[in-house]
């Protein structure tokens, strides 16, 4: 096999829902109204004639700091690469930012299979140490989990909740096909 057939790359965009939908409401909501209230409290304890000044000067701090601050929650992307028999994640701010999540070598894999909340997969997520959720929705239909050992401290576990493509199952399975369980949907 050539190098090129076992690299395999997706992304998904994180939906607006659960906790990231209240907290992005949350920060819209804070930046457009925090600047104004402070200045009308400001004026009300200073001067209410500081009020005319102030509240064009808040207006101008919410047309610069809302887009400033706000865009990292605007879009979040989950990038996936698999290369090298290593997994790398990243997360990608409103296409400008990108933070590496996690970087796990696939031969570390204990299991990845396709997440269907059942008990005994709680039970095998509790002995994991850390989490990382790098998936469009935890409602997603093609959502994979896997545990692995990590790279750093093999006493360890690290659980991903991600969503691979066929072709990044099909890499997976030709570095490593007993640890990669077959969709069953």
């Amino acid at each position: 096999m050539n190098g090129s057939s076992l690299y395999a790359e997706a992304s998904v965009v994180k939906k607006y829902e659960g906790k990231y939908g209240k907290r992005r409401i949350f920060f819209l909501v804070g930046f457009l109204a925090l600047p104004p209230l402070l200045s009308f409290l400001l004026s009300l304890v200073i001067s209410p004639f500081l009020l005319f000044w102030l509240l064009p000067v808040c207006l101008l701090l919410d047309v610069t700091l809302v887009p400033l601050f706000y865009s990292r929650f605007f879009k979040i992307e989950y990038d996936y690469r698999i290369s090298g028999g290593e997994l790398n994640i990243a997360e990608i701010y409103n296409k400008r930012g990108r933070r590496d999540l996690v970087t796990v070598t696939l031969s570390q894999a204990e299991a990845i299979a396709p997440f269907r909340g059942q008990k005994e997969e709680e039970e095998a997520f509790a002995s994991c140490d850390r989490t990382v959720e790098a998936a469009s929705s935890m409602n997603a239909e093609a959502l994979y989990f896997g545990i692995f050992r990590d790279a750093e401290d093999p006493k360890r576990k690290i659980l991903i909740f991600f969503e691979p493509t066929e072709k990044m199952i099909s890499v997976m399975r030709i570095h490593f096909p007993r640890t990669v369980l077959p969709s069953a949907r």
